[in-house]
């Protein structure tokens, strides 16, 4: 189902959130923009070390953060979708 508007499209226009290890934040922070959650952003005391396993590389830890996630404009722009945002908006 790999079409004009397939899921996979229309999900780089959504914030996701998920628990992820430093090493995943760190990667990620080159094409994405990655910022806590709205609770922790309003009370930084619950930005907590969770255990686990990371959400994107799948291996096990004990310092996973949970963050909300999204694509940055300059990822949009290399990958052809900036501009046609409003076609996978329904």
């Amino acid at each position: 189902m790999k079409g004009k508007n397939s899921p996979t499209d229309k999900a780089i226009w959504t914030v996701r959130t998920a628990k992820l290890c430093p090493k995943c934040i760190k990667e990620m922070e080159a094409e994405y923009i990655v910022r806590p959650t709205h609770e922790v952003a309003l009370d930084v005391a619950k930005d907590i070390l969770e255990k686990g396993y990371c959400d994107r590389c799948h291996e096990k830890s004990v310092m996973l953060r949970r963050r909300r996630y999204t694509m940055n404009a300059r990822t949009l722009k290399a990958k052809g979708y900036a501009d046609r945002w409003r076609e996978y908006m329904d």
